[in-house]
């Protein structure tokens, strides 16, 4: 980290670039990286609370590339936002409503708008979502 931050644009630029193509094709995957180190990891923590830990950083992570594929580059911005959206959607929806969510984005890559406008719990939150991106 104390490398990273210290390097120039281009340089963090690339290494944020290679490190998302590495996420994309797999290889960035703890699990599959290292196999022995993942297996007692996910025996330590279980199973269940590896899965929901993954899947609420995946709403932080979502968000932000969602901006950075939007052209803002403000990335300290940009996280606390995200970071604030991923806190409204644990405070509004239980785990199965949130799992729900995640497999209606898995059918409708894209469609974001028409899977808002249908979850209940989803619009109910919008608000508070809205305030954590002007409070950014």
């Amino acid at each position: 980290m104390a490398s990273f931050a210290k390097a120039d644009p281009q340089t963090k630029l690339r290494l944020c670039n290679a490190l998302a193509k590495q996420a994309g094709n797999g290889t960035l995957d703890f699990a599959t990286a290292h196999p022995p180190e993942a297996k007692i990891l996910q025996e330590f923590l279980g199973v269940e609370k590896t899965r929901t830990t993954h899947r609420n950083a995946d709403f932080t992570i979502g968000c932000m590339k969602e901006q950075w594929n939007i052209g803002n580059r403000d990335l300290q911005g940009v996280k606390a936002a995200c970071e604030c959206q991923t806190t409204v959607m644990l405070r509004s929806a239980t785990d199965a409503e949130l799992d729900g969510y995640v497999a209606e984005i898995g059918t409708n890559p894209g469609g974001l708008a028409s899977i808002v406008e249908r979850t209940p719990w989803l619009v109910a939150a919008t608000p508070a979502i809205a305030a954590c991106r002007a409070e950014k």
